[in-house]
């Protein structure tokens, strides 16, 4: 049996899951974004200086057990850098 419009019941028995009710639905995921440096820019600003993780990495996943929410994160050729301490390298990179 074909599955209804959102707004109705599922016709396979199955529950929709509630999670994201309680969230904010029109939320630009700011939170999570990172502006981007080229290799030579951060050549540079010496950005190798920083705390880093490899881009495959969670962005979301490390701010929330290491870096903080507010944290301010440069993704600068395979790495994404933590320049928390230095909000003038943030403001210098690209979004």
């Amino acid at each position: 049996m074909p599955l209804q419009c959102a707004d109705k019941p599922l016709t396979d028995g199955s529950e929709r899951s509630n999670k994201r009710e309680g969230k904010n639905k029109h939320s630009n995921n700011t939170d999570m974004q990172t502006k981007k440096m080229t290799v030579e820019q951060g050549k540079r600003c010496n950005i190798s200086r920083f705390p880093n993780f490899h881009r495959s990495g969670s962005i979301k996943g490390m701010k929330k057990l290491y870096y903080g929410k507010d944290a301010l994160l440069v993704r600068c050729g395979q790495y994404i850098y933590n320049v928390t301490s230095e909000p003038s390298i943030y403001n210098q990179a690209t979004i």
